[in-house]
């Protein structure tokens, strides 16, 4: 019995911060986008909670939940311009993140996996149809941060 306490404690300190994020709405359609994108290496929201005056991060598979945004985040949101990162391996583009009904909410990160050669236009128009897809199903920020029934 000692040892199996002492697995979950390891467990529980070793595991990414991701990893231990509640389970809200916002996760849920984490997965579910990626897993119909296989093109995709990340996925990230910022939203700042209802009731919170910080922007956070409320739901990844590569970045902590809870991390605050910082000001590169905040600019992107205020001029909802998109961001785009060039990496060897990764072609990303931060933007706005809207709800169904057209107004901004925060912002989305989206991590394409590239190759040298790849055409980046595509993924310029593939990230404004994630976005919204994704938009379509938040009708606002506290459906977001809800425990997911699913």
């Amino acid at each position: 019995m000692m040892r199996i306490a002492s697995l979950l404690l390891i467990a529980s300190i070793t595991l990414p911060a991701y990893a231990q994020a509640p389970r809200n709405n916002a996760l849920v359609l984490i997965e579910k986008t990626m897993a119909a994108h296989p093109e995709l290496n990340a996925l990230t929201m910022h939203v700042t909670p209802p009731g919170s005056a910080e922007n956070i991060i409320i739901a990844s598979n590569v970045a902590p939940y809870g991390k605050r945004a910082d000001s590169d985040d905040i600019a992107l949101i205020d001029s909802c311009k998109a961001e785009i990162v060039k990496k060897p391996n990764r072609y990303g583009i931060g933007m706005c993140l809207m709800n169904s009904a057209g107004r901004k909410i925060g912002s989305l990160n989206i991590g394409f996996k590239y190759s040298a050669g790849d055409e980046i236009w595509k993924f310029d128009q593939k990230a404004k149809a994630i976005e919204a897809e994704l938009a379509s199903q938040i009708p606002n920020e506290a459906f977001l941060v809800a425990p997911a029934h699913d």
